[in-house]
This record gives C-alpha cells, structure tokens and sequence, in this order.
C-alpha cells in the first residue's frame, strides 16, 4: 500500500482479527459495520487496505494506534483503522469511539509516520 507520503513500511506478516470477535464471520461483520460508520462520518469511501498498525505525530509527541491494543488516548481497544484516499486521512475505531458511538478518531495524512497492513 502507498499513502500520500509514502509511509508504508515492511512488517512480519500478521493474519486480520477483530478483536473479541468470536470466529471470522462475526470479525467480519463488526469491520464491515466500522467501515460503514466511517463512510458515514467521511461522507468518502474507505479503502480496501486492512490496516493493523500506525504511527503518527500529534501535537508535536509520536503516537501509535494499533489494532487489539489499548489505545494510548485513553479509547479503549482499538478495534480497527481505515485509511480515506480522497482526504488522505486515517480514521481509528475503538470501543469508545467509531464502533458503536461518536466519530471514530481523525489522523491527518500530515500527522502519518508510518502504515502496516495485515497479512490477507
């Protein structure tokens, strides 16, 4: 995958998951569900890029959200990450925001550091 500036880097590989989703027909429909609130929110589709992890900068401090871990903003687990091509934005959905209430997190594309996608 390729952003806007050019942030993808290599990485082990790493099956999808959603977490706490019980089997992958279930982790399918709660990302699918994600995704659509996310179009919702952009008004833009989403791609079809899984991502697992990313690095950002915000206010000026390095951040990491990444997906099954807690996320550092105090968001609960991060349950998945989408990346808008047409803003070039990254969107973080967790437990408490962007899955089932309030927007899912904004990442500007200037804020990126760096892009891992899961293995397919």
């Amino acid at each position: 995958m390729s952003t806007d500036n050019d942030v993808t880097e290599a990485h082990p590989r790493f099956p999808f998951f959603v977490p706490g989703a019980p089997d992958e027909r279930v982790g399918e429909i709660l990302y699918g569900g994600m995704r659509k609130n996310v179009e919702l929110q952009t008004g833009a589709e989403v791609s079809d890029a899984r991502i697992r992890k990313i690095n950002y900068n915000h206010d000026g401090s390095d951040c990491m959200a990444e997906v099954g871990q807690e996320s550092h903003r105090g968001l609960g687990t991060i349950m998945g990450i989408f990346h808008v091509p047409a803003s070039g934005m990254y969107f973080v959905a967790s437990g408490e925001r962007g899955m089932w209430a309030a927007d899912a997190l904004e990442v500007g594309k200037y804020e990126m550091q760096a892009v891992l996608e899961f293995d397919l």
